[in-house]
């Protein structure tokens, strides 16, 4: 069952690399070392030493340059953030840290199917085009995650991941985007994605497509299922107004799907874009489908929100909402809409609606979700960091409060920049024992030792600073001018921005294994 939660329109897959590949060259620009000291290697045991992690406060920001939200019809919220998980079973008033451990590489596409189930989408590659997909999955909520299976699959980038069972689920594949345009690949497993099938896949480059086939024109924002045969896959055009199209045999054919022209629209309006998001089912008959288009003479944004009650077969337009953006859908007779700035409108059946001022401006939020009247959260862009807030409500969007959260997301991006610190240090503040990996000739230097994770946030700017830290005893290995004897210690300190970027801000301490060369 699709889960009961709208985005704002989604970025292209492809404009994930640009993001990712400036992240890696600051790291290697700030890793570089310009010395080389000898070294003096001896066996023996290290005595673990005393360091003092500083207690994490918790901060309202979620660095990180993308961020999902997911909340399940049972009402158990995902977040998804790069190598971080956070899960809520109360509504997304607490959070749980349930990432996954000693993960290699970043999810670009994760789904939370009911209160237990989730799966994580890596690509092989960080830095270029999709030659394969590596998969993992939770059955526990986010206790355990195991790793399920790898599938090549060429693209350019993850638009989306759905699953309705915990067998059957599908991909979105962008295969590249030009203005206007876009094309696709779908693909679908039928074993809980441990191994995937190409269904269907839009021309390229763009030609008139076939009778059955997806076509390549529109940018692409996602896609849903609400059986194993029957899914719907939309778009965001140009002009000429919204494109759905919907598949019956579980994403092989595809028919285009007119919708019917909303009230007050003109042949004018049609000039501008049109932004269909996937349909929202709230049982197999019922479902909503949020259009964001211009209407009237002066091309205003407006939300129409589409209706079915058979099943998707027809679709009804509801009372266009100037400026209304996103929508979520608590029961069948009652919607919510973001209308910006700061406003929330209500209804029952799409055609009168009852507004609500809000005390916060809601304009820049990206995903919306109520799981009753009057709890919802807001998924919103922190500007001008570019990170991520979740904005919390119970009184049906009149006033909002801030959800705080811990370091997992700084200390994933600050251990993913560089050293191997993403598998040496501690995934949260705290300290464990460790192999020290340095240079030197193959397999090169192993020291034990002691490493150490440590964060500490800006309440102003919601950037982090992280510190790892080793040490290890001097009879294992020295630099020369260290003692050789007693504990010796490195750090790294890393400022983690709110968007994400990840800067090595210095570094101090007795010359480290990894130096060696």
């Amino acid at each position: 069952m699709r889960i009961a939660v709208e985005r704002a329109p989604a970025r292209k897959a492809r404009s994930l690399w640009p993001v990712q590949l400036a992240a890696a060259v600051l790291a290697l620009i700030a890793i570089a070392v310009l010395t080389v000291p000898r070294f003096f290697p001896i066996a023996t045991h290290p005595q673990a030493p005393s360091l003092k992690v500083t207690p994490t406060p918790a901060t309202p920001f979620l660095v990180g340059s993308l961020w999902d939200m997911q909340v399940t019809r049972t009402g158990v919220a995902w977040l998804f953030g790069g190598q971080v998980v956070y899960r809520s079973a109360d509504q997304g008033a607490h959070w749980a840290d349930v990432s996954p451990r000693g993960m290699t590489g970043q999810p670009l596409a994760a789904f939370a199917l009911g209160n237990n189930q989730a799966w994580l989408a890596v690509p092989s590659g960080q830095l270029g085009p999709l030659g394969s997909i590596t998969f993992y999955g939770t059955l526990d909520a986010g206790t355990s995650w195991q790793k399920l299976g790898t599938t090549p699959i060429a693209g350019s980038g993850i638009h989306q991941m759905t699953f309705v069972d915990s067998t059957h689920g599908w991909l979105l594949i962008s295969l590249g985007a030009a203005t206007g345009s876009e094309a696709v690949s779908v693909w679908g497993t039928t074993d809980g994605g441990r191994s995937w099938s190409k269904r269907a896949q839009s021309p390229r480059p763009q030609t008139e497509s076939a009778p059955g086939q997806l076509s390549s024109s529109c940018d692409k924002t996602g896609i849903t299922f609400t059986t194993e045969t029957a899914g719907w896959l939309t778009s965001g055009c140009a002009a000429g107004g919204p494109s759905i199209y919907r598949t019956l045999d579980g994403g092989h054919t595809w028919t285009f799907q007119p919708l019917q022209a909303p009230p007050g629209q003109t042949q004018e309006n049609l000039g501008n874009s049109a932004n269909a998001e996937p349909p929202v089912f709230l049982n197999q008959s019922f479902g909503l489908l949020p259009v964001v288009l211009a209407l009237g003479s002066k091309n205003t944004p407006s939300l129409v929100v589409y209706a079915t009650h058979d099943g998707g077969r027809t679709w009804i337009p509801s009372v266009p909402v100037t400026s209304g953006r996103l929508m979520a859908a608590v029961r069948p007779d009652y919607w919510v809409i973001e209308v910006s700035p700061s406003r929330i409108a209500t209804t029952q059946d799409g055609r009168r609606y009852n507004f609500i001022p809000s005390d916060v401006d809601l304009s820049q939020t990206q995903q919306l979700t109520f799981a009753n009247e009057q709890t919802g959260l807001a998924l919103t862009v922190v500007s001008p960091s570019g990170g991520y807030e979740l904005l919390r409500t119970t009184d049906g969007g009149a006033h909002w409060s801030a959800v705080s959260f811990g370091p997992e997301a700084a200390i994933s991006a600050a251990g993913d920049s560089g050293l191997g610190a993403a598998g040496l240090f501690p995934n949260q503040p705290g300290r464990t024992q460790c192999v020290i990996h340095g240079g030197g000739p193959a397999p090169g230097i192993q020291v034990p030792g002691i490493c150490a994770t440590a964060a500490s946030s800006d309440s102003t700017t919601g950037a982090w600073t992280v510190t790892f830290t080793e040490s290890w005893d001097a009879r294992q290995f020295h630099g020369q001018g260290d003692p050789s004897t007693g504990q010796l210690e490195h750090s790294w300190a890393y400022v983690v921005s709110g968007d994400g970027s990840v800067v090595l801000s210095g570094q101090s301490g007795n010359f480290p294994p990894q130096d060696v060369r």
